[in-house]
């Protein structure tokens, strides 16, 4: 057995190609056995399999392509599974497993890794999906009952990061029965007549802040008067939401308090990002996702809450704003 690599200057990437494979009959793949042998049967390849590993634990970014060839039964296919499923799979953004045949076209190799890179983001995402949806007592485990409605509203978030953390924010505050779910995935629907027009991240970003209660939709609302990327300090924001009213009265508790109260839930419903902690593991700076805040703006200036200007952009003499906030030469702040 033989391993060699090749390089070319393009962005980080791994094929796995298996050359002078053997074995073939008609109907059966031999080299699929491979991938259910266990570990206590494998001998003799330790040598080759941390060899192969620091071939591709390089961390740079050119491509780099690890070809391991030898005859029939020497143990490739079991060899490059051992490596496949070790920690260096974490060093790639993107990992797919293929088998191919000695005879396959340039199109069946894009149409397989397309399969498995498919595969792979719709397991991450439901991954991240349950992370969210399900905290605490369900210890991030979807429950067997739920699991079709969980699917068929994971699937409107189109594999997008952003949208799986909000609605999972979102159903991590709702009760865990499939009637209250079916309600939010009708909801979701691109012919719901309020958000006819609005792409699918959207549609759950609206969906997240239309079910927050008042006081918290006028903290989030103020908040994406912010420049974006800005780094807001927490002790700053929530002297701003006290000022303007939007800290109820709640005996025993001081407003700021309360205030700290709805930034929490906030972060919780993923709808605040963190930036920064303290020592004490208390938030320290805090931002909105640039496209949450773009939304927000909008649905600011519909609703006459606020409204953001850019360099010489004028206020329309028609609109009735509240609060008006102004961008002059901004450049991202960064907290020390």
């Amino acid at each position: 057995m033989a391993l060699s690599s090749a390089r070319s200057e393009n962005k980080v990437s791994l094929i796995c190609t298996h050359d002078e494979l053997g074995g073939m009959k008609s109907g059966h793949d031999m080299r699929l056995d491979a991938l259910f042998i266990e570990d206590t049967d494998v001998v003799g390849i330790d040598n080759s399999k941390n060899q192969l590993i620091s071939m591709l634990d390089v961390g740079d970014k050119d491509l780099l392509i690890v070809t391991v060839v030898g005859m029939g039964g020497l143990g490739k296919t079991t060899l490059v599974r051992k490596v496949y499923e070790s920690h260096v799979k974490g060093r790639f953004d993107c990992q797919a497993w293929i088998t191919i045949s000695q005879s396959f076209t340039s199109l069946e190799l894009l149409r397989a890794s397309f399969k498995s890179f498919k595969n792979e983001i719709n397991e991450e995402s439901w991954k991240l999906f349950c992370k969210k949806a399900f905290r605490g007592e369900y210890k991030n485990v979807c429950p067997e009952e739920m699991h079709d409605i969980s699917r068929s509203i994971m699937k409107k978030c189109g594999g997008l990061p952003l949208a799986i953390v909000v609605l999972g924010g979102l159903l991590v505050t709702k009760e865990k029965h499939v009637l209250e779910w079916q309600k939010i995935l009708k909801s979701l629907s691109p012919d719901t007549r309020v958000i006819l027009e609005l792409e699918s991240l959207e549609r759950i970003l609206l969906l997240s802040y239309n079910d927050l209660p008042n006081h918290l939709k006028y903290c989030i609302l103020y908040t994406s008067m912010f420049p974006e990327d800005y780094h807001i300090r927490r002790s700053r924001l929530i002297r701003l939401w006290v000022s303007e009213g939007f800290a109820e009265d709640k005996p025993g508790y001081t407003r700021e308090e309360v205030a700290d109260v709805y930034l929490n839930e906030l972060i919780n419903r993923s709808m605040i990002q963190i930036v920064l902690k303290s020592n004490y593991n208390k938030v320290k700076c805090c931002q909105l996702h640039d496209v949450l805040r773009d939304i927000l703006q909008r649905k600011s200036r519909d609703e006459s809450f606020s409204i953001v200007l850019k360099d010489e952009e004028l206020l329309q003499s028609s609109e009735k704003i509240h609060r008006v906030a102004i961008y002059e030469n901004f450049h991202r702040q960064t907290v020390e």
